[in-house]
């Protein structure tokens, strides 16, 4: 369960870099936002996390292809770099907000009491599966370093991220 955890902070990590470099620096779109999706896995605890991680963003379709690698570029840096200090204290900070103000929404709860049974770690106690679950985020959280999030974007990301990557641009009709 910390994997998972760990992909949700990678995953803000990357959101905030990659807005930062489209929005802030160049101006070229108001938000990005980087998904995860792991429906791809098998109920087994011993098997590997399987699944995608997406970079979504509107633009002006003629700098589609600059924001792309601007984007890639970002991303490379982080792997290859890795983040700073602040940037990581930055996400958690942003992460423990985002999880307080969800506890008290009902859909979070029953988002979490489904997802107990969905769960990887379910045996039969809904309640053990919640709580293996926050464990999972305490731990992804308590190990969240910058050296932590260089070596994961490596492992879970194709190391460069430009060696495989699918690209989808949608194109207005004229």
């Amino acid at each position: 369960m910390e994997d998972v955890h760990l992909v949700n902070l990678l995953c803000k990590l990357m959101e905030e870099n990659i807005t930062g470099v489209l929005r802030l620096q160049h101006g070229k779109t108001y938000v990005a936002q980087v998904c995860e999706f792991l429906g791809f896995n098998n109920p087994s605890r011993e098997s590997e996390i399987r699944g995608e991680i997406k970079v979504v963003f509107s633009c002006d379709p003629n700098d589609s292809h600059l924001l792309v690698n601007l984007t890639l570029d970002k991303i490379l840096r982080l792997q290859n770099e890795g983040p700073s200090t602040e940037e990581v204290l930055t996400i958690l900070k942003t992460e423990q907000k985002e999880h307080d103000d969800a506890l008290q929404d009902n859909e979070y709860w029953l988002a979490m009491i489904l997802g107990s049974y969905r769960s990887r770690s379910y045996s039969g106690d809904v309640g053990a599966s919640f709580e293996d679950d926050n464990e999972g985020r305490a731990r992804a959280r308590d190990n969240f370093t910058p050296a932590k999030a260089q070596s994961t974007l490596q492992r879970i990301i194709p190391f460069p991220c430009t060696k495989q990557y699918i690209l989808a641009i949608q194109m207005p009709e004229s």
